[in-house]
């Protein structure tokens, strides 16, 4: 997961809404700073949920091929029940 470097400081007391007289805002490179820490943290959000997608679909080829497999074994036994006739 992609880590955000950020140094908080009393300048971003207006991320909690403590705006008004005496407040010191944040610049527009803070604002940058944060929103591109943001994506970064989105874009590794979306990356590890591509790759479990991923993850899930071979899992379910693999269920499907062994499905297939058995059901092809099981047809080769036709009349497996039946007593063999000497």
């Amino acid at each position: 997961m992609h880590q955000c470097v950020l140094n908080y400081t009393i300048n971003k007391s207006i991320l909690l809404g403590k705006g008004g007289f005496g407040s010191v805002y944040l610049t527009q490179n803070e604002l940058n700073q944060e929103f591109a820490c943001k994506i970064m943290q989105n874009l590794e959000i979306s990356r590890s949920l591509s790759q479990s997608q991923n993850n899930q679909r071979k899992l379910k080829q693999l269920v499907d091929r062994e499905l297939s497999i058995m059901s092809t074994l099981d047809n080769l036994n036709i009349g497996k029940n039946d007593p063999f006739i000497f």
